[in-house]
């Protein structure tokens, strides 16, 4: 059972697993050659299908989990720019009247 499942994970990786499939289907005859082939391509499918949308769910977590965190920090520099310059209404006309001179 251990060595069954070393090669099927060893396929799962593509580890050379071509080299494991020709031994076994040359000792068949030709019905049960077809069997092995239709067996180890199907399962070569299904695993590829299967660790591609793996490695594309990991990858899209980690995207929307960095642009989130980009938002967030981009959400707190504009909250601490618009704390650090609040602007009132009647800033601009108190600035004026601050440095009016009279004649």
């Amino acid at each position: 059972f251990a060595r069954s499942m070393f090669t099927h994970c060893q396929m799962a990786t593509g580890d050379a697993w071509a080299s494991i499939v020709r031994p076994i289907e040359q000792g068949r005859n030709n019905i049960e050659s077809g069997f092995v082939q239709l067996y180890f391509v199907g399962y070569m499918m299904v695993v590829g299908v299967v660790l591609i949308n793996c490695v594309i769910a990991v990858l899209l977590d980690e995207f929307i989990t960095a642009v989130a965190l980009s938002k967030l920090q981009a959400q707190k520099a504009l909250d601490q720019k618009i704390a650090d310059h609040s602007f009132q209404p009647l800033d601009a006309l108190t600035r004026s009247l601050m440095t009016f001179t009279s004649q």
